[in-house]
């Protein structure tokens, strides 16, 4: 049994690893709609279903947090202490995150999660707590209560990731973005697909030459006119 130096044990009995073969890094359940062309690009994280979205926050904690190993922490029915994975980082302690599928996010829903992990036993000693929602969370009263719980914990590193901050995040992550909003998706929001890639420029331009001929394709007619 490993340990990792402060008081956290990898492997304990009632613990599931998220590796290649766990459920949770299969194909999710559901694919989310694809996205309008001319909708806002913000992913339509309100189209996953629970279980989709539980599949989401542990591809986000290994391929977006850099986490080494996630957990699902504990099984249905036991008592969580306000957190849902949590993420082992070379060189720090454990984040913890908590996943949440609303429609409609508040400042009670947000003082509740954060109360609930402050007042269970914080497993794992972790200073990093994330909450990520699938609503909106852009709204200057939860901006300011998420303010308030930070400066009232500054033990505690607390973020809340909701519609457009996933959607940020997620940008730079095509591979997801298209494991769970379809390829469609992918392309409106993921500035790295707006472009050919350079294999498809570097096709499209052999494809030219070979069509028009090298001369038309360099556009040296003129040259080759003159040199007659």
């Amino acid at each position: 049994m490993a340990e990792l130096g402060y008081e956290v044990r990898v492997g304990e009995p009632d613990w599931e690893l998220i590796d290649g073969s766990h459920r949770l890094s299969a194909p999710p359940p559901a694919v989310a709609q694809t996205l309008p062309a001319t909708a806002a690009l913000t992913l339509p994280t309100e189209y996953l279903t629970w279980e989709s979205f539980e599949h989401l926050v542990a591809a986000i904690v290994r391929e977006v947090e850099g986490a080494f190993e996630a957990r699902v922490y504990g099984r249905r029915g036991q008592k969580q202490h306000g957190i849902d994975v949590v993420g082992f980082l070379d060189g720090e302690k454990p984040r913890v995150y908590q996943a949440k599928d609303y429609t409609t996010y508040s400042t009670a829903k947000l003082e509740k999660a954060v109360k609930t992990f402050l007042e269970g036993k914080r497993p794992f000693g972790s200073e990093h707590l994330v909450v990520m929602t699938t609503a909106d969370v852009i709204d200057t009263k939860i901006d300011e209560k998420l303010h308030s719980l930070r400066t009232a914990n500054p033990d505690l590193t607390l973020h809340l990731w909701g519609k457009q901050q996933l959607s940020d995040k997620l940008q730079e992550h095509p591979r997801i973005v298209t494991r769970f909003f379809g390829a469609e998706t992918a392309r409106l929001v993921c500035k790295e697909l707006e472009q050919p890639s350079v294999t498809a420029r570097t096709a499209a331009i052999a494809s030219d030459a070979m069509v028009r001929g090298p001369v038309q394709h360099l556009e040296l007619n003129e040259d080759l006119d003159r040199g007659r």
